[in-house]
């Protein structure tokens, strides 16, 4: 993928740095991390997800955002005793480094609260 970045002209103004995302550190802070196409599914594990929160929130400027695009099942083709409540989606973007605001869509109304980290 950095060989087919670096073919095109005006590569070399984007800086790339291979690593693991859920703990690789770079220099600099940003306004905006965006986890494209479900490439958080990619961490398989609860710990290795809230790594990568962590990760992004200490790159993050203040009042910046973190975007994660990731797609939601189609319920009705899930098993019908799943573990968890299947009527519940959490979302949760950073707003500071001092703290998190979750919000839980469940049955289309919004409740909010805040986590600190």
């Amino acid at each position: 993928m950095v060989a087919r970045l670096r073919a095109k002209p005006g590569s070399d103004a984007i800086g790339v740095t291979i690593g693991d995302f859920a703990t690789t550190r770079v220099d600099g802070t940003f306004s905006v991390a965006y986890l494209v196409f479900n490439t958080i599914m990619n961490l398989t594990t609860q710990v290795a997800q809230v790594a990568c929160f962590r990760n992004v929130a200490a790159h993050l400027e203040p009042g910046g955002c973190f975007v994660i695009e990731v797609g939601i099942p189609d319920l009705r083709r899930l098993p019908r005793n799943p573990p968890a409540d299947r009527e519940s989606v959490i979302l949760s973007c950073r707003e500071s480094r001092d703290h998190d605001d979750e919000r839980m869509l469940k049955n289309g109304a919004t409740q909010q609260r805040v986590c600190r980290a």
